[in-house]
């Protein structure tokens, strides 16, 4: 807990962090949420070592696990399992966090049907990767075979990398 608060604190202060620092971080929280949830939770990562290098805006992977973690307990059948992967090469990065359970549908009115959310954290996710990666990333959350995806790109323009 106390890693995790203490990176949470330097993050706001720092604009970027490699890919190795937020995956501690995400690694720092999910060891807590273990505990909370039990064998209700199975996480997994799968990281390229050429990935781990990768600048990305600091505590930007958290808000997506934590998504994955709040709609995945309400959607899953247990245990929820969240998978944590990237891959990366030559100036590109390719992210996924997943989870077992179903998208969250939106509202005519723009809220969530579960009544919880706002979206507000996916917004701020997009905004901060065109601040960082302007014209060569691209973000995306859809449910694909019984798992909610959500994918980051970042390479050569739109995130249209090789990877």
């Amino acid at each position: 807990l106390s890693e995790f608060l203490r990176y949470s604190l330097a993050g706001a202060k720092a604009p970027d962090a490699p890919l190795r620092d937020e995956l501690e971080a995400v690694r720092n929280y999910l060891d807590i949420e273990k505990i909370r949830y039990e064998d209700k939770l199975d996480v997994r990562f799968d990281i390229e070592p050429s990935a781990e290098d990768f600048r990305l805006p600091t505590l930007l992977i958290h808000p997506l696990v934590e998504n994955a973690l709040k709609y995945g307990m309400r959607t899953s059948a247990l245990p929820l399992e969240i998978r944590v992967m990237a891959r990366g090469g030559d100036g590109s990065l390719r992210l996924e966090v997943a989870n077992t359970g179903a998208w969250v549908e939106r509202l005519s009115d723009g809220s969530k049907t579960n009544g919880e959310g706002s979206g507000i954290g996916l917004e701020n996710i997009r905004r901060r990767l065109e601040q960082s990666f302007p014209q060569r990333q691209h973000f995306d959350v859809f449910e694909q075979d019984g798992r909610v995806r959500a994918v980051v790109r970042i390479g050569d323009k739109r995130g249209r990398e090789k990877l």
